[in-house]
């Protein structure tokens, strides 16, 4: 009698589980139809996208907007400029807010990337060496000042 109950419970539980299942098979089409079925597919015409309200852009990496190459220009003292005096200002041009290094003095470019600091001389030849970098690179100049009393 027992082996008889025992496979009445089982046929019994497998009765109702498949109906479960299937039911909630049927309830997740119908909220999937009707969550997603009004919309229209996303298609692009003339630069535009149809049908779209919003969209949210999720970086998986870092986005560089206008990567331009660094550039370093020096405007003063021209390579190989004669001087009198043991001071000179070195000043240039590079890109915004770029990390300057005049003979290992650390600096930054303004907004505009124009850059300018005070370098000592000692009596004859001077080796000034500037560095400009960021993210997209960096560009090094080595100009010579003479200076003599």
């Amino acid at each position: 009698m027992k082996n008889q109950n025992e496979k009445q419970e089982s046929k019994t539980a497998g009765e109702i589980l498949v109906p479960l299942l299937l039911g909630l098979g049927v309830v997740i089409v119908v909220l999937g139809i009707l969550l997603f079925g009004g919309r229209k597919p996303i298609k692009e015409e003339e630069g535009s996208l149809e049908g779209v309200q919003s969209i949210t852009v999720l970086p998986t990496q870092e986005i560089v907007i206008g990567n331009q190459k660094m550039f370093l220009e020096v405007n003063s003292p021209t390579d190989g400029a004669q001087v009198s005096t043991n001071k000179i200002t070195v000043s240039g041009q590079t890109m915004s807010k770029a990390e300057v290094s005049v003979n290992e003095k650390d600096l930054v470019a303004d907004d505009n990337g124009n850059f300018s600091t005070t370098v000592s001389l000692e009596e004859g030849e001077n080796f000034i060496s500037i560095t400009a970098g960021n993210e997209n690179g960096f560009e090094e100049k080595e100009i010579v000042v003479y200076f003599e009393k």
